[in-house]
C-alpha cells in the first residue's frame, strides 16, 4: 500500500501539470478571440504615444516650484564687512576644490601643509596659530577631531561632493569653516555624478540623488569613493569611502525634523623615506568614522533668514579601527533672532567627553548700511577642570571715496588642546584693522594688519618628522591682496602675507598667491548663459624658514619654493568637464620637507548635475 500510494501521488502531479500547461497553451488563443471582437479605440495606445510634451511640461515646473526644506542654522548673525567669505556650489566647483584643502589655500593667512598630491594630508595652519587654528562647524554643529589625531581634522577627509555650499569667518588667529551639506528645495529630484582620474591611478567617484515632496518630506542618498595607488611603498596608498543618507520632514514653515548619517573610511598607508633606513615620513590612518545626527527646529521662517527660531540637535559620532575605538554624544540647543537690523543668537553644546560645554553668545547690530557691529562671547568648560572663556568684539565702517574700514579685537582664555587632559588654557589678545578701497567693480585693493599674541601653536601629528611648533612670541602680520578686471573676461587677484617683525614657524615668510583667469559665458554665442569656460593658472610663492622642530628640538628648515599650476574648466548646462595640473616647473621644494609633489602631476573629469 505505501508503494502503491506513492505512484498515486506521482500520477496525480503529472496530471495537474499537464492540465496547467494546456490551459497556458490554450490562453493566447481565447485571449485573441476577445481583442479581435473589441472595438479599435478601446485598445491601450503604443507606448511610442506617450505625450512627451505634457511630460516635458510637468517636469519643468517641478524643477521650479520651491519646496519646504529644513534651514541652515548659523547664517543668522549680522556681522561687519570682512566678517565672512561665502562660497556657494558653483564657487567650489570653479575653484576646483577636489579637496576642502583646495578651497582654502585661497585663503589670505592660509599655508597648507600639503604632505604631496590627492590623497595626502592636507592640514592648514592660519596665521601661524597651529593645526587647530580653523575650526570646523557642519550644519550649525562643532565637528570634533575623532581617532589617532584627535587634536585636530585633517579636512582631505571630509565629503567635498556632498558640500553645498561653505562660508569663511575669520578672526583674528581663528578661521571658522561653516560647511553646508546638500538640502535640496525643489520637487524635481536633483541628482550629481562625478567621474574623475589622474596621475599614479588616482581616481574619485561620486554619486547622489536628492527629492522633496509637497507633504514636506524629503530624502538624499550620496556616496564617494577617492583611490591613489602610489607607485612604491615609499608614496602611500590612499582610499577614502564616504556614505551619506538623509531625510527630512518639514511639514510647516515653523517645525521640521532631519535624520542624517555620515560615514567615513580613510585608508593611508605609511609614507617612508627614501633612503635606506626607511623612516616614516606621513602616519598611517585606517579606520571607520560613523556620525550619526538628529535635528528638529522650531519657528523663524523656513530659509531661517527672519524672526525667531530654536533649533536643537543630537550626534552621536563613533571612531573604530583595530588600535583604537572612541565614541562621543553631543546635544546642542541654539536659539536664535532676526531682524532687518539686528541678530541674536544663544548656543549651548554639552559632550560627553573632551569639551563638556561649549556656550556662546552673538549678537549683531547694523543700524544703515555705513555701520555695523557685532559681539560674541564664549564660556567652555573642558575635561580635568579646566576652562575657556572669551570676548570678540567686531566693527565696521563705510567711509567716502569707496573707502571701508573693520576691526577685530579677541581676548580671553583660551584652551587649543581639549583632547589632551594636561594642557592649560592659554592668554589671548588678538586684534585686526582691516581696510579696503573698491573705486569701480573692475579693481579693488585689501590691506589688513593684524597683532597675535604669544601662543603655543598644535603641531601636525600626521607628518612623523615634525614632532612640535616652536611656541609664537607676540607677532605682528601685514596681508596685501587685490583684483583688478582690465576686461569682463579677464581677472587678475593674489594676495601676500608676511610677518613683520619676526619669523614664525610652521608657516613660511613671504607667501603670496596669484591667480589669471580668462573666464567668458560666450553670451553672443549661447545668450542663455548655458556655457562657461575658465582658463586659470596659479602661481603660489613662498620664501625660506621653519616648518617645525624635530624629535631632538632642532628646526627643520623649510625652504623657499614656486608652485605653478594650470586649469581649464568648461561649462555646458550641468555639466563640468575640467583638466587640472600641477608643479608645471617640475619643482621638488615641497610644502612639507621630505615630501615633494611628484612632477606635471595632473587630474581630468566630469561633473554632471541635473535635475531629473
Amino acid at each position: 500500500m505505501p508503494k502503491d500510494g506513492r505512484a498515486g501521488r506521482r500520477t496525480d502531479g503529472r496530471f495537474w501539470r499537464w492540465s496547467l500547461a494546456a490551459c497556458v497553451c490554450l490562453a493566447p488563443g481565447s485571449l485573441s478571440a476577445q481583442v479581435d471582437t473589441a472595438r479599435a479605440d478601446t485598445t491601450r495606445a503604443p507606448a511610442d504615444t506617450i505625450d512627451a510634451y505634457q511630460m516635458l511640461v510637468a517636469g519643468q515646473e517641478d524643477a521650479q516650484t520651491l519646496a519646504r526644506k529644513f534651514p541652515r542654522s548659523g547664517l543668522e548673525r549680522l556681522l561687519p564687512p570682512f566678517g565672512r567669505i561665502v562660497l556657494p556650489r558653483d564657487s567650489i566647483d570653479f575653484i576646483n576644490g577636489e579637496t576642502l584643502g583646495d578651497v582654502l589655500a585661497t585663503i589670505p593667512g592660509i599655508y597648507l601643509w600639503r604632505g604631496g598630491w590627492i590623497g595626502s594630508p592636507e592640514v592648514p595652519n592660519y596665521f601661524g596659530r597651529g593645526a587647530t587654528s580653523v575650526e570646523y562647524i557642519v550644519d550649525g554643529i562643532p565637528w570634533v577631531a575623532m581617532g589617532p589625531d584627535s587634536l585636530a581634522l585633517d579636512p582631505s577627509f571630509l565629503p567635498i561632493g556632498l558640500i553645498d555650499r561653505i562660508e569663511l569667518e575669520p578672526l583674528p588667529g581663528l578661521l571658522r569653516v561653516h560647511l553646508m551639506l546638500r538640502n535640496h528645495d525643489v520637487l524635481a529630484p536633483r541628482t550629481r555624478v562625478v567621474v574623475a582620474r589622474g596621475t599614479q591611478d588616482q581616481a574619485r567617484y561620486e554619486g547622489l540623488i536628492e527629492k522633496r515632496f509637497r507633504s514636506g518630506f524629503g530624502f538624499g542618498l550620496g556616496a564617494e569613493y577617492s583611490v591613489r595607488d602610489a607607485p612604491n611603498q615609499a608614496s602611500g596608498d590612499f582610499s577614502n569611502s564616504i556614505g551619506w543618507i538623509q531625510t527630512d520632514w518639514v511639514p510647516s514653515r515653523n517645525f521640521g525634523v532631519q535624520l542624517r548619517y555620515l560615514l567615513h573610511a580613510p585608508d593611508r598607508t605609511r609614507t617612508l623615506t627614501r633612503t635606506e633606513p626607511a623612516d616614516t615620513l606621513i602616519r598611517p590612518v585606517n579606520g571607520t568614522r560613523g556620525d550619526f545626527t538628529a535635528r528638529v527646529f522650531l519657528g523663524g521662517s523656513n530659509e531661517g533668514r527672519l524672526g525667531p527660531r530654536a533649533d536643537l540637535s543630537f550626534t552621536n559620532t563613533t571612531w573604530a579601527s583595530d588600535s583604537l575605538n572612541q565614541d562621543r554624544w553631543q546635544a546642542g540647543l541654539v536659539l536664535s533672532n532676526r531682524s532687518r537690523t539686528t541678530s541674536l543668537e544663544a548656543s549651548a553644546f554639552l559632550g560627553s567627553r573632551w569639551t563638556r560645554m561649549d556656550t556662546r553668545v552673538i549678537a549683531g547690530w547694523s543700524p544703515s548700511g555705513l555701520v555695523s557691529t557685532s559681539v560674541e562671547g564664549a564660556y567652555q568648560r573642558y575635561q580635568s577642570e579646566r576652562d575657556g572663556r572669551w570676548l570678540a568684539v567686531r566693527a565696521g565702517l563705510a567711509l567716502p571715496l569707496r573707502f571701508t574700514v573693520a576691526g577685530t579685537w579677541r581676548l580671553g582664555d583660551f584652551v587649543d588642546h581639549p583632547s589632551v587632559l594636561t594642557d592649560r588654557d592659554q592668554r589671548i589678545s588678538d586684534r585686526q584693522l582691516s581696510l579696503t578701497f573698491e573705486p569701480f567693480r573692475a579693481f579693488s585693493a585689501h590691506a589688513s594688519y593684524t597683532r597675535l599674541a604669544a601662543f603655543r601653536p598644535t603641531g601636525m601629528w600626521a607628518f612623523a618628522q615634525i614632532d612640535s611648533i616652536a611656541p609664537n612670541e607676540p607677532t605682528q602680520w601685514m596681508v596685501l591682496g587685490g583684483r583688478l578686471s582690465p576686461r569682463q573676461w579677464l581677472t587678475v587677484s593674489g594676495w601676500y602675507h608676511h610677518p613683520i617683525d619676526s619669523l614664525v614657524e610652521g608657516t613660511p615668510p613671504n607667501h603670496s598667491l596669484v591667480e589669471l583667469a580668462i573666464r567668458s559665458k560666450f553670451l553672443r554665442t549661447f545668450p542663455s548663459g548655458i556655457f562657461d569656460i575658465k582658463l586659470a593658472a596659479t602661481v603660489e610663492n613662498w620664501g625660506t624658514g621653519v616648518i617645525g622642530r624635530d624629535f631632538e628640538g632642532n628646526p627643520v628648515t623649510l625652504k623657499g619654493s614656486t608652485i605653478f599650476r594650470a586649469l581649464a574648466q568648461m561649462q555646458l548646462a550641468g555639466v563640468i568637464v575640467y583638466f587640472d595640473r600641477s608643479n608645471l616647473l617640475n619643482t621638488d621644494l615641497p610644502f612639507v620637507p621630505g615630501l615633494p609633489i611628484p612632477s606635471n602631476v595632473y587630474s581630468f573629469g566630469i561633473r554632471w548635475g541635473f535635475l531629473n
